[in-house]
């Protein structure tokens, strides 16, 4: 383990250089008060194989920083440990593999950061150490407290009370939750399904969804022992005209032994508001494009209520020439990306190539995301990602006019092909997991009913819109 430790030392120091270099940790992860004072931090991590071959685990460690920058929390991971969690020794390609564990700190150790460094070894023999971070926050909502009388598992939304945000242009209503499961009599409990449904004031059915067991990254769900199991990006979207106020959740499982469980649960959803932005920004183009996915689309992509990805269409609807095999290949590959709005550049995230292992139908196996963030002053931050490494234009700490050329679009993130994404942060801690605000937008044109006519509300989905 000399190895291990070594390596954790290193993490340190990176973590310190990353902190005052302005970088953005990959998650934020909510630290809950328990009822006897200390605080529990619930982490849903998934690990995928690589492209070709499979990985096989060596070592690992999970350690948590405080705000002086020292470590005061380190678990180590040996392959036994890895294999417990996991269910699996390697990670062969293709394959996702879903990591819960619930970690319990004191409020006076004063934990920020968090990370779990992993070392796995290659089919050529070499070795490849991945460090996923994690920023921690306290929330002032408590741990749910469990009924008595339910001994098996529980299903809970987080926040206990989504808030709803009313989108102006279509008049729907979208609210952003994630679902929490917790089992309670230390035993595992393998999930067959999770069900939800919105209802109006009258009971009726207003939003309803089915998820699949693998619904975690194609990872089997086991909600395992002293653990809090979270799956996110769930949305209601409500038409105009229609409203709803209660969340409704079942989940079915099998223990061990074959025993079939249930847990249910009901929650009161907050009023649909609007909540538009301090700042006035501009689409962060110029030319016509095309709105691949929107707040409230069923295909969205994230953990975001209000976030939308751009890409580019020729006559044909097609986003990409020929099989679209190659990034050069599709339209919104090297276009320019502008600032949104005047601001500073307060952080620059460029670790990642642009993907190039294609996949059917135009896509490629998706690589990290880079991005860059943009303080605008009022709390409120731009965040412009899917770029690309070669082609940004801005560094951390220089200010920046609104239309200034910030980058070009790449090959990255979860949207799979050349796009651009852009969501509006509000909040010092913000990152770019966590739900944006609706913006508010100088006025643009969209193609409606066939028609170019100007606009100044957030894009629909799947709509044609041109920035000046």
């Amino acid at each position: 383990m000399l190895g291990l430790r070594w390596w954790a030392a290193v993490v340190m120091v990176s973590a310190v250089a990353a902190s005052a270099a302005g970088e953005e940790p990959i998650k934020l992860v909510p630290m809950l008060p328990a009822s006897d004072g200390r605080l529990v931090c619930p982490v849903g991590l998934v690990l995928r194989g690589p492209a070709e071959g499979s990985a096989a685990f060596q070592s690992g460690s999970v350690l948590a920083w405080n705000e002086a920058g020292r470590v005061f929390y380190q678990q180590d991971l040996d392959t036994a440990a890895f294999t417990r969690l996991t269910g699996v020794s390697r990670l062969s390609s293709g394959q996702a593999v879903l990591v819960t564990q619930r970690h319990t700190f004191r409020v006076s150790d004063r934990p920020v950061r968090l990370a779990y460094v992993l070392d796995m070894l290659l089919p050529d023999g070499t070795h490849d150490r991945q460090v996923h971070w994690y920023a921690l926050r306290l929330e002032a909502q408590p741990l749910p407290t469990l009924p008595a009388g339910r001994p098996r598992f529980e299903i809970r939304p987080y926040p206990d009370q989504p808030e709803g945000s009313l989108m102006t242009r279509s008049g729907r209503s979208v609210w952003a939750f994630q679902v929490w499961l917790q089992e309670t009599n230390g035993v595992p409990v393998k999930v067959s399904s999770v069900q939800w449904q919105a209802r109006d004031g009258a009971g009726q059915v207003v939003a309803e969804a089915k998820l699949p067991a693998a619904t975690t990254g194609g990872a089997a769900l086991v909600c395992g022992p002293d653990a809090v199991t979270a799956i996110a990006g769930q949305r209601i979207v409500v038409p105009t005209g229609q409203n709803a106020a209660e969340l409704a959740l079942v989940a079915t499982g099998n223990l061990p032994n074959g025993e079939a469980v249930t847990a249910m649960y009901r929650a009161p959803l907050a009023p649909a508001r609007t909540t538009p932005s301090s700042s006035v920004v501009r689409l962060p183009f110029r030319g016509i494009w095309h709105v691949a996915a929107a707040p409230g689309q069923a295909v969205n992509f994230g953990n975001l209520q209000n976030g939308w990805v751009f890409d580019m269409l020729d006559k044909a609807k097609r986003p990409y020439r020929g099989t679209g095999a190659r990034p050069a290949d599709h339209l919104a590959f090297g276009q320019n990306v502008l600032a949104p709005a005047d601001g500073t550049v307060s952080a620059v995230s460029a670790e990642t190539d642009d993907a190039v292992t294609p996949r059917a139908g135009g896509l490629f196996a998706p690589v990290r995301e880079n991005y860059v963030l943009i303080d605008h002053g009022h709390g409120e931050r731009s965040y412009l990602g899917g770029l690309s490494r070669a082609g940004l234009q801005v560094v951390v700490g220089m200010t920046i006019r609104a239309g200034g050329l910030v980058g070009r679009v790449g090959n990255n993130g979860a949207f799979a092909r050349p796009a651009l994404t852009y969501r509006l942060l509000r909040g010092a801690d913000a990152v770019p997991e966590l739900l944006s605000i609706a913006p508010r937008l100088q006025p643009y044109r969209a193609l409606v009913g066939g028609k170019w006519q100007a606009v100044d509300g957030p894009p629909e989905d799947d709509e044609l819109v041109q920035g000046e």
